[in-house]
């Protein structure tokens, strides 16, 4: 069968500016931790491209390796680059590579060697789109697509390949813990693929000059949930997604490297070549961490900055987002801090209170098999007010039952956060959405308090799955503590409480 494949890809200079590393905090964390900080040294990303054409219709898509600021890295083309193609280069990939692994382009110049594929390769061959077997296995940890597209339609006795290529991608994520960062299309409505898929980290630009939001493409892959997850402040998608990829795969380096940080037993991936994968660096938690992150305001000196974040309800995605920036501007710097405060269990995990920061990886949660249906995070306000940012993520799970007959199941967890005084309880702050993988809260904090932030099957049906759980809490000073943030609540106008007396 023909398959009608359209990609695109946003334009993006080679002559680089690291001037947003600024703005990222990538400066402000070597300054605090340059000793000894990862350098992505021990990631094997890989760079997905789509063909741009030099020529006498020559399409290429591998990154020019004599470029100075990738020199170092050894590109190993998993497409086979035909002979009239030799030594032509992609600009696109290219000025993408030095983003994702840059000398002093990166936030991750340790990166040794990047896997490339041609996008429309890497969907038939690697993904196996339209074919029986399952996608293949890898040693990467964390793939790149500053690309969009889209199948063309399928004559309708054919499965509908967006839709199969969907689930392969949110399929390799949850299995291999194969991380995926996908760019949203520059100021043009949204393609199917990737930024469609549940599992991946959608990433938009700073200026809000991408698409957002989600298709109908059937009754797993819905409209209006909320895309992208993050921005970052440059010129196009192509080099914002590509800049999430260095910081994600930072903090994939620093998880593996501190064991320390985690506390749940290591997974063991499907490829012999690749690493054991520790609960800090699952595909979950790495989400979790750029999203509770990032800046929900900016003061960006030579870019676009947020200043209304979810100011309006146009803005206000059902997850506690923004529709334009998601979880606001990635910032390396605190995403980092979190991780590096260690993995905190819930109360009924064996922990209880926590600290200020910090993130937990759920092996078992959902009610089921013994698993535990709430989990509860214990902590305390100061003397001064403080603003609290939580994310929490999980994966669709796509169980294809061996050859590849996926049956996507989105199972319901939600975000409450109650403040307890003595024997009452009130909840004042939550994040419900149902068509979403991710819950989040953005709120300020009255001081000298005792709170729980819970998790929740919402679901009413017993499950056992998986979830990473991150947060932060910073003391503002009172008077500039903005008001309370209301719920973000699929299909509810009002704002829930309750109490519970014992």
């Amino acid at each position: 069968m023909k398959k009608l494949i359209t990609l695109i890809l946003a334009a993006s200079l080679t002559n680089v500016s690291a001037a947003f590393l600024d703005d990222v905090g990538f400066s402000q964390l070597q300054m605090i931790h340059g000793v000894g900080l990862a350098d992505g040294s021990g990631v094997l990303p890989t760079l997905v491209e789509a063909r741009v054409n030099v020529g006498e219709m020559l399409d290429v898509w591998a990154p020019d390796p004599t470029n100075a600021d990738i020199s170092d890295v050894t590109f190993i083309d998993k497409t086979p680059i035909p002979a009239p193609l030799a030594g032509l280069y992609s600009p696109h990939a290219t000025s993408t590579a030095i983003r994702m692994a840059g000398t002093s382009g990166s936030m991750t110049p340790g990166v040794a060697s990047v896997e490339v594929y041609d996008a429309t390769d890497w969907l038939i061959n690697f993904l196996q789109v339209d074919s029986m077997p399952e996608p293949l296995a890898s040693a990467s940890r964390i793939a790149n697509h500053s690309w969009v597209g889209d199948f063309g339609q399928a004559p309708t006795s054919d499965p509908d390949l967006n839709i199969d290529a969907l689930q392969r991608v949110d399929w390799l994520v949850e299995r291999d813990e194969f991380v995926q960062v996908v760019g949203n299309t520059n100021g043009s409505p949204i393609k199917p693929l990737l930024a469609n898929a549940y599992n991946v980290i959608a990433v938009g630009r700073t200026d809000g000059s991408h698409s957002t939001g989600s298709l109908d493409l059937d009754a797993n892959y819905v409209a209006d949930r909320a895309n992208p997850h993050l921005v970052a402040p440059l010129g196009s998608s192509s080099s914002a997604t590509a800049v999430a990829t260095s910081a994600a795969t930072l903090l994939i380096d620093t998880a593996h490297q501190k064991p320390s940080l985690s506390l749940e037993p290591d997974r063991t991936p499907r490829h012999a070549a690749a690493q054991s994968i520790r609960s800090a660096e699952t595909s979950e938690v790495i989400k979790a961490l750029l999203m509770a992150g990032a800046d929900r305001s900016t003061q960006n000196p030579t870019a676009a900055n947020i200043t209304d974040y979810r100011q309006g309800a146009v803005n206000q995605t059902q997850n506690g987002l923004d529709t334009r920036f998601g979880a606001g501007q990635l910032n390396i710097n605190t995403s980092y801090e979190i991780l590096i405060a260690g993995e905190q269990n819930s109360l009924e995990d064996g922990g209880g209170s926590v600290l200020w920061s910090g993130f937990d990886y759920d092996p078992e949660f959902g009610g089921a098999d013994s698993s535990n249906d709430v989990a509860n995070y214990l902590f305390s306000t100061a003397a001064t007010a403080a603003r609290l940012t939580v994310a929490l993520v999980w994966n669709l799970s796509v169980d294809d039952g061996g050859a590849f007959d996926p049956d996507p199941i989105l199972h319901n967890l939600d975000l409450e956060l109650w403040m307890i005084d003595g024997p009452t309880e009130t909840m004042i702050s939550g994040s419900f959405s149902a068509i979403d993988n991710t819950e989040n809260l953005w709120t300020n904090l009255d001081p000298d308090s005792n709170f729980a932030l819970r998790v929740v099957n919402g679901g009413g049906t017993d499950f056992n799955w998986d979830y990473g759980l991150a947060w932060q809490l910073q003391a503002v000073p009172l008077p500039a503590a903005l008001p309370m943030m209301a719920f973000a609540l699929a299909g509810l106008g009002m704002l829930r409480f309750r109490q519970v007396v014992y």
